[in-house]
């Protein structure tokens, strides 16, 4: 019964995802050809007003494309090829974006020994990216965002910390499912792909908790090889 249940979860993401390709395939062209609209109406009116208008514009296109790559990981499906994959590295990929849209609002710290995890690299990016966005968004301005992993058996952990006003009870216990959000422009969906990839393809879990030591919030991420028996989780030296 166990097996049957995983089998039909694994098809639920497969279908999720081909769904979630239509609609890349679809909306790509449209939003790219948006995103040069509010780009030339920006460069083109030194209102403040406008160029004010023109970044709220880019923030919104950035958050449909977010959305659009979750789905897209979802559509690698159940036989993607899993492959030794770089922690570090994809954590300093998704920092860099992070920085630039915080526009040096916050305040990034990092801490973690380089370690490989046998996982589809588009899967591992989304689930740090939603681990990393959550916090900056949450974070004030001078808040600090802290982000760490360390290797666990065939797997990594990782925790990322913000500075915010926490997740109110009432919405915690609901952050899982679809278009729940403690954000007011969230879309609460983040979260929703990013727990289904980490706990039907790599046996893993998040967790949101209060922090103990301050405000704001502390997410943990558990992550196990993609595939039994395929790759280890070992140290770069």
């Amino acid at each position: 019964q166990q097996e049957a249940e995983a089998l039909r979860a694994q098809r639920e993401l497969a279908e999720l995802g081909d769904i979630g390709r239509g609609l890349a395939h679809s909306l790509r062209n449209p939003l790219h050809a948006l995103g040069l609209s509010v780009d030339a109406l920006a460069q083109s009116n030194n209102d403040p007003g406008a160029l004010q208008l023109a970044a709220l514009g880019r923030e919104q296109l950035h958050r449909i494309d977010q959305a659009l790559r979750g789905f897209l990981a979802l559509s690698s499906g159940v036989d993607a090829d899993a492959t030794p994959v770089s922690v570090a590295q994809t954590v300093d990929d998704v920092l860099l974006e992070a920085a630039q849209r915080a526009g040096g609002q916050v305040v990034f710290h990092k801490v973690g020994t380089d370690c490989l995890l046998c996982a589809v690299p588009a899967e591992l990016r989304i689930v740090v990216h939603t681990l990393i966005l959550n916090a900056v968004e949450a974070s004030p301005a001078g808040g600090v965002v802290s982000v760490g992993w360390a290797m666990i058996d065939d797997g990594v952990e990782l925790r990322g910390r913000d500075s915010g006003d926490g997740v109110p009870s009432s919405v915690r216990e609901r952050l899982f499912q679809p278009h729940v959000s403690s954000k007011p422009t969230g879309a609460g969906m983040g979260l929703y792909l990013s727990e289904r990839i980490v706990r039907q393809r790599y046996r893993g879990e998040i967790r949101i908790e209060d922090r103990s030591d301050g405000p704001g919030t502390l997410a943990i991420v558990r992550m196990h090889a993609r595939r039994a028996g395929v790759g280890q989780t070992r140290s770069l030296s």
